[in-house]
């Protein structure tokens, strides 16, 4: 593993890279890089591989395929500081829990896809806006893939 010693601004990292497992690179960049945000991106869209890779410590997880744009603006609100203020937002009858990606009603956990989840937290952000059923879907679909670990050093003045 080159280039780690870098200092970083964000990584962009792959779960499953060719020869090494992305939560090891993870691992690697938290040690020589702690202050770094990490994006994880996989094809693995499961609520337990999601869930790994914020429990482990990335500040976000995207699922293969999906939206360049999405990806840029995901970068720009972490190099920002566009942290969430509050670890929970409701919504409605609903209480979304950001670090975790977890939606509950009450007590009770609501199962959603990535997407349902994406779709949710757009709506929640836009809320009492009309949006445009194309503005939505480029938000919330993805159709392109991208892949390996990507380094980004953010340009001065982000």
């Amino acid at each position: 593993m080159q280039g780690l010693d870098k200092p970083t601004d964000l990584w962009v990292i792959d779960i499953m890279l060719p020869d090494i497992d992305g939560f090891t690179v993870f691992r690697e960049v938290q040690r020589k890089n702690p202050n770094s945000y990490v994006i994880f991106i996989s094809a693995r869209n499961q609520d337990i591989d999601r869930l790994a890779g914020l429990e482990l410590g990335g500040d976000d997880y995207i699922s293969k395929p999906f939206l360049v744009r999405e990806l840029v603006i995901k970068v720009q609100r972490l190099l920002k500081g566009g942290r969430p203020k509050t670890a929970e937002v409701q919504v409605g009858p609903y209480t979304v829990h950001l670090e975790k990606h977890l939606v509950y009603c009450g007590s009770e956990s609501i199962s959603l896809t990535v997407k349902e989840y994406d779709l949710l937290l757009y709506l929640a952000a836009n809320r009492g806006h009309v949006l445009k059923r194309g503005d939505i879907l480029d938000a919330v679909l993805s159709l392109i893939h991208i892949c390996g670990a990507i380094p980004f050093m953010a340009p001065t003045g982000w």
